[in-house]
C-alpha cells in the first residue's frame, strides 16, 4: 500500500499540571464551531528512531512507530513551516517489522547508509476534544497530553510533562486558528519552544541548526559562501527525496542543484583552505550530474519533439512518427531514470553527501574574513572574463561542429557567472540581480542552441530507426530542417545577450 500524505497544521502549548482546559462553552462559541465532542481518552505508545548521529533530528524530521489512537502506524513528519509539517503515514505491520523503506527513501539524503535504531519511547495519555462545524465537518482537534519520555540509548532517566495541541483540519480556517490560540492562552497555556515531543525529550541532546546569517557588503565573504553552501546542499537533499518518489521535474532540479554547487565551489575556491578537497567534491558532483543526464535530456527532447510535431501540418506527418518518438524516448527515459536511482543508492553517492556536509563547515582562508563587497566583486569579475575568453574562442572556431562545442563552453561559463551572482545577491543586492539576469539571458539563448544541436542528432537516429523498420523518414527530415533554420535565427540574440555582459 502506498503511503498516505497530508499536511499537519499544529500548535503546541506548554501548560502546568493545575491548569484546566478552556470551558466547553467558550470552545463552542469559536468561529464556525457548532458542537464540541469529547473528551475521548487515547493511550499512545510511540518509538522514535534515528541514526547514531541524530541526522533526522538535526533537520527537524521525526520518524516513529506508534500504537493506539486513530493514526496508529509508522509516521514520518517533514517540516514545511514552524506550524506546518508534511505527514507521511504507513499502516502498522508486525511488532518486529523494520522501518518501511518507502519512508526511509524520503529521508535517504539524511540517513544515507547509516542504520536507524530506536532512540526514545514516548507514552501519552491523551484527552481528545473534537470541534465540529455545521454539517458535521471536523474543524480542529484540541488535545490534552500527559507525556512520559524514556530514552533508549542514553543513561538519563525518564522525563514527564503536560502539553496541549491544537491541530487544524482542511475544514478549519485562519479565523478559528487564531481564536483557538487566544482561548488556550487565556486559560494559562504558552506556546511551546519545542516543535515535537521528540525534540522536547532530547533537550540538550537535540542538534540545532544555526540561524541564517544576515548579509551585507561589509559581511565577511566567508559568510556568503557558507550561506550559499548550506542552502544549496539542503536543496540537493530535497531534490534527492523528490527524485526517489518520482515527483515532477525533480531529476532536472537535482541536476541543477549539483551544478550550482559545482559552480559555487569553483567561484569561491580562493576562500577554501583545502581547495583540493573542494575539487574532489566538484568531480563527484560532476559524476552525479552525468548519471542524471540521460533521464533529464530525454525529458527535454521528448517535450521539444512533441511541440515540433504538433506544429506540422497533418498531411506532412508521414507514418507513425509520434508513436515512434514516444516509444523510443520513453524507453530511454526509463533506462536513464533507473540508472539515476541506482546511482542514488551507491556508497559513492552517500560519501559525496558526507563530503558536502563537511564542506559547509570547512576551514576558510584569511581572505574569507575580508568584506564581501571587495572579495566577491573580484571573484565575479574573474568569472566574467572567463566567459568573454570562451566567447572569443567560439569566434575562432573552424567548422560548425567546433563552434557548437565552443558555444556550449560559453553557455557553461554564463551559467557559472549567473549562479555566482545569485549567491552574492543576499550581500551585494540589486547589482547582482541585474548581473544574474543578464547571464541567464545568455545562458537561455545558448541553451536553446544546444538543445537544437542535440535534437538534430536525435532526429538522425530516429530517422535511421524508422527506415530500418520500413517507415518513411520524410517527417524526421522536415523536423531536422526546422531545427537547422531555428539555429540560424539565434545568432542575433546571442550577440545581443553577450554584448550586455561585455
Amino acid at each position: 500500500m502506498a503511503p498516505s500524505v497530508h499536511a499537519e497544521v499544529e500548535r503546541k502549548y506548554d501548560v502546568d499540571a493545575h491548569v484546566a482546559l478552556p470551558d466547553r462553552r467558550a470552545l463552542a462559541q469559536l468561529p464556525g464551531v457548532a458542537v464540541v465532542e469529547g473528551p475521548a481518552e487515547e493511550r499512545l505508545e510511540a518509538t522514535y528512531v534515528d541514526t547514531a548521529g541524530l541526522d533526522l533530528a538535526a533537520h527537524k524530521v521525526t520518524l516513529r512507530r506508534r500504537t493506539g489512537g486513530h493514526d496508529a502506524g509508522w509516521t514520518l513528519k517533514l517540516p514545511v513551516t514552524r506550524e506546518e509539517r508534511q505527514e507521511v503515514h504507513v499502516p502498522l505491520g508486525p511488532a518486529d517489522e523494520p522501518v518501511p523503506e518507502e519512508l526511509l527513501d524520503r529521508v535517504r539524503a539524511h540517513v544515507r547508509d547509516h542504520p536507524v535504531t530506536p532512540l526514545v519511547r514516548i507514552s501519552t495519555i491523551r484527552q481528545v476534544h473534537r470541534l465540529i462545524g455545521d454539517g458535521g465537518a471536523l474543524l480542529a482537534w484540541l488535545v490534552d497530553d500527559q507525556v512520559t519520555a524514556t530514552p533508549l540509548r542514553a543513561e538519563s532517566g525518564t522525563s514527564s510533562w503536560r502539553e496541549w495541541e491544537v491541530e487544524l483540519t482542511d475544514n478549519g480556517g485562519r479565523e478559528l486558528w487564531d481564536a483557538l490560540d487566544e482561548v488556550v492562552g487565556a486559560a494559562g497555556a504558552t506556546r511551546s519552544g519545542s516543535g515535537s515531543k521528540l525534540a522536547r525529550s532530547l533537550g540538550e541532546g537535540a542538534p540545532e541548526p544555526p540561524p541564517p546569517a544576515r548579509l551585507s557588503r561589509r559581511s565577511p565573504a566567508g559568510d556568503v559562501l557558507r550561506l550559499a553552501l548550506t542552502t544549496q546542499v539542503e536543496a540537493l537533499k530535497t531534490q534527492d527525496a523528490a527524485v526517489r518518489r518520482g515527483a515532477g521535474d525533480s531529476v532536472h532540479q537535482l541536476r541543477i542543484a549539483s551544478r550550482r554547487l559545482r559552480s559555487t565551489l569553483a567561484t569561491y575556491r580562493p576562500l577554501l583552505r583545502d581547495p583540493d578537497a573542494a575539487q574532489s567534491v566538484r568531480d563527484e558532483l560532476q559524476w552525479l550530474g552525468l548519471g542524471l543526464n540521460t533521464a533529464r535530456d530525454t525529458q527535454v527532447m521528448q517535450a521539444r519533439l512533441a511541440s515540433l510535431l504538433e506544429q506540422e501540418p497533418e498531411h506532412l506527418v508521414v507514418g507513425p512518427v509520434g508513436e515512434r518518438i514516444a516509444a523510443e524516448l520513453t524507453e530511454r527515459f526509463v533506462a536513464g531514470l533507473r540508472e539515476g536511482l541506482t546511482l542514488l543508492d551507491q556508497e559513492r553517492y552517500f560519501r559525496l553527501l558526507d563530503a558536502l556536509d563537511a564542506l559547509v563547515g570547512a576551514p576558510l582562508t584569511a581572505r574569507a574574513d575580508k568584506p564581501a563587497g571587495k572579495v566577491i566583486d573580484t571573484l565575479l569579475e574573474r568569472n566574467r572574463r572567463r566567459l568573454l575568453r570562451a566567447a572569443r574562442r567560439a569566434e575562432r572556431a573552424g567548422d560548425r561542429e567546433q563552434r557548437d562545442l565552443a558555444l556550449h563552453e560559453v553557455r557553461k561559463a554564463a551559467k557559472r557567472l549567473r549562479y555566482a551572482a545569485e549567491t552574492a545577491g543576499p550581500a551585494l543586492g540589486k547589482p547582482m540581480t541585474k548581473l544574474a539576469r543578464r547571464a541567464k539571458a545568455l545562458q537561455d539563448v545558448l541553451g536553446e542552441h544546444q538543445d537544437g544541436v542535440v535534437c538534430r542528432a536525435l532526429l538522425l537516429d530516429l530517422a535511421a530507426s524508422a527506415t530500418a523498420h520500413g517507415e518513411s523518414a520524410f517527417t524526421y527530415g522536415r523536423l531536422h530542417a526546422h531545427e537547422e533554420a531555428l539555429t540560424a535565427t539565434q545568432e542575433t540574440a546571442y550577440r545581443q545577450a553577450l554584448a550586455a555582459l561585455g
